[in-house]
């Protein structure tokens, strides 16, 4: 089994390092251009400076033949391109979640340029399309997100602990938002849960992921708005978060964050998502989800409101969405993908063509 260097950068997320961790095992090397996230400092190491122009880990790996370089965003490789032309002739690939930056963009499209072999790993082929039409010529896969099964019916203890710990009764319906709410997200879910809660028919607390800045920024908006007790920042991992779901709730109106909607899909929770492009890489409207416009809270609250006062219909969705993650989306499958590319790199390095 090939065992990569992984490499992130300093705006790693979460659910990126819980991939990266479920992926590569608790001992995989974690190395981190520029300070790691404080999530990540007890098992990611500094390397030197941002360009690691003096440190001689890359040199290290490269004493290993069999190993390939992962690098878990384009900001990453990025960071770290300076260093692998230099002193490795390792292959590189590169985790694409969501549509790269104009400065991500071109060093993607320069990809040919290095000395190194370069694959560049998209989540969705929705993604892939995408970076073939923004001018990347790159070898171009798509690979899931690898997610460790989550339990399809929580054994009620763990349910009912789970929602203690939230605060949650047991006759009230909880809305989970699986997706995390960093800083500058936190003000905007404010807005638009104290929205939804505003004009939803039943009695419903909205349970949310994220730091300290996004809490602040929520909770102060939900609070000014009357709806801080119906709301709260779920201090928990997300697969007690969704043990403790009766709905969950994507509201992004950008790329869906892939690994929180997998993990969804393969516990067995019913979604409503946003109506976008993103999002229908992954579900099909009346068949695994319900879709609706993410700018209008009405159609999101009705939304929530079918799917709890219908339940057949609940359970259909929630049931059809777990059958589709488990036969393309399961974590033996996404492993075994992974393995076969990095092999494909090794031996296109080694001077073979790679296919």
């Amino acid at each position: 089994m090939v065992q990569p260097v992984h490499v992130i950068d300093e705006c790693c997320d979460v659910d990126t390092f819980e991939e990266l961790r479920a992926l590569g095992g608790p001992d995989a090397p974690v190395f981190c251009a520029g300070r790691p996230p404080e999530f990540a400092s007890p098992n990611a190491k500094r390397i030197g400076n941002r360009w690691w122009r003096h440190d001689r880990v890359l040199q290290d790996a490269s004493a290993k033949p069999e190993s390939v370089i992962h690098c878990w965003s384009v900001e990453a490789a990025l960071a770290a391109s300076e260093a692998i032309e230099a002193n490795s002739p390792l292959p590189v690939v590169i985790r694409c979640q969501g549509m790269p930056s104009s400065d991500e963009q071109e060093f993607l499209q320069q990809g040919g340029d290095h000395n190194w072999r370069l694959s560049i790993v998209c989540a969705t082929p929705a993604l892939k399309a995408q970076l073939q039409a923004a001018g990347v010529r790159e070898d171009l896969r798509v690979i899931p997100p690898y997610v460790v099964q989550m339990e399809a019916a929580p054994q009620r203890q763990a349910r009912e602990l789970a929602r203690q710990r939230l605060g949650i009764a047991a006759k009230e319906k909880l809305v989970v938002t699986p997706a995390w709410a960093g800083r500058t997200s936190g003000h905007k879910f404010g807005i638009w849960s104290s929205a939804i809660l505003s004009v939803a028919e039943f009695p419903l607390r909205l349970a949310f992921r994220g730091d300290a800045p996004a809490e602040r920024a929520a909770m102060g908006f939900a609070r000014d708005a009357g709806f801080a007790e119906l709301l709260r920042l779920a201090e928990l991992p997300l697969g007690q978060l969704l043990a403790a779901a009766d709905l969950a709730l994507f509201l992004n109106q950008a790329d869906l964050p892939p690994q929180p909607i997998v993990a969804t899909m393969l516990s067995g929770v019913p979604i409503v998502g946003p109506d976008t492009a993103s999002a229908r890489s992954w579900l099909e409207n009346e068949q695994t989800a319900l879709l609706v416009d993410p700018r209008k809270p009405r159609a999101i609250a009705q939304a929530l409101m079918r799917l709890l006062e219908h339940p057949e219909l609940s359970d259909r969705l929630a049931r059809q969405a777990q059958g589709y993650a488990q036969q393309h989306l399961g974590s033996e499958l996404v492993r075994q993908r992974w393995q076969e590319l990095y092999a494909l790199l090794l031996m296109s390095t080694a001077g073979r063509t790679i296919t």
